[in-house]
């Protein structure tokens, strides 16, 4: 695209917006964020990456890059002013937020894409992670609940690209609430298989079967799953991509959540029904070892360590 320009939000006062053809690092705190009249806003048309820091530093974003690549290709964009901009606003973030990071132990990272009359749009800001909500599902596991709405279907939006079309998943969540205040939806698809949720994939393993996540035709396959599949297959463990069903699900011997802000977490119930077995939580326990390798950082003690500080309960 010809003409770009680029937003960063620190908090909710304040912002940076610069065109292309500008030093990233400049500010105007009179620019607007977004005309009301452009795309994005009317229709929703929104590319998205998001992912969580550790130790204040992003993360490897291989994935996130190439999913934003494709996701440029749907758009029309060329994809490369895309990734360079993707690269400069995290730089900028990070290094505007050092203390903020520090002092939060660490945050979520956002970036925005969307088109404008005249070209793009990008946007970056950072939001607090839930600690005390992280703490709680890596000590109890989250509860997951069937509902009445479908995921959408591979055949209806491209499922390898991740976007803030979310509706189907917030009308979800809100009839999960609506059975159990805690509770997240699993979203099926219309052949009743497992998809995903609005914040996570998810993956199975059984001693009979191993690990298995569903196809990536049935669900939004992403990053975190992608990351894990390679800390597994580095230790000789494969992931085996089927149609799963609810009964898969309530006979697994570990079920997890695989979401970039929690990374990865247990599912300890499922419409009320504890799930899992002791094999199975010794199995988990061992890839959340191997992701804390992985990682740097021991998330689950920080999410312990951060809980009573976190506004977000």
């Amino acid at each position: 695209m010809a003409n770009g320009s680029v937003t960063l939000l620190a908090d909710s006062s304040a912002f940076r917006c610069v065109s292309e053809d500008r030093a990233l690092r400049e500010f105007d705190p009179h620019a607007p964020v977004w005309s009301l009249s452009d795309t994005g806003p009317i229709w929703g048309a929104f590319l998205v990456e998001r992912f969580r820091t550790l130790r204040g530093k992003a993360l490897p974003l291989t994935e996130h890059r190439i999913r934003l690549r494709l996701g440029a290709e749907y758009f029309g964009w060329s994809s490369q002013p895309i990734l360079e901009t993707f690269d400069q606003l995290v730089e900028s973030l990070l290094n505007a937020n050092r203390n903020l990071l520090a002092d939060s132990g660490d945050a979520s990272v956002v970036a925005l894409f969307s088109p404008t009359a005249t070209g793009w749009e990008a946007m970056g800001y950072l939001l607090p992670i839930p600690f005390a909500r992280l703490d709680h599902w890596y000590r109890e596991g989250a509860s997951l609940c069937s509902v009445s709405i479908r995921a959408p279907s591979a055949d209806c939006i491209p499922v390898a690209i991740k976007h803030r079309s979310r509706l189907p998943y917030w009308i979800a969540d809100q009839q999960a609430k609506a059975k159990e205040p805690d509770a997240i939806a699993l979203l099926q698809t219309n052949r009743g298989t497992l998809a995903d949720t609005s914040l996570a994939n998810i993956a199975l393993w059984s001693e009979e079967s191993g690990w298995t996540t569903p196809l990536d035709s049935e669900c939004h396959p992403g990053t975190t799953l992608a990351k894990t599949i390679r800390i597994l297959a580095e230790s000789g463990e494969a992931v085996v991509k089927k149609s799963l069903t609810p009964h898969d699900l309530q006979r697994a011997d570990a079920a997890i959540m695989l979401g970039s802000t929690g990374l990865i977490w247990p599912i300890g119930r499922w419409n009320g029904e504890s799930l899992g077995s002791k094999q199975g939580v010794a199995k988990w326990k061992e890839l959340e070892a191997r992701w804390i390798e992985f990682a740097g950082l021991d998330f689950v003690a920080q999410a312990s360590a951060y809980a009573n500080r976190d506004v977000r309960r």
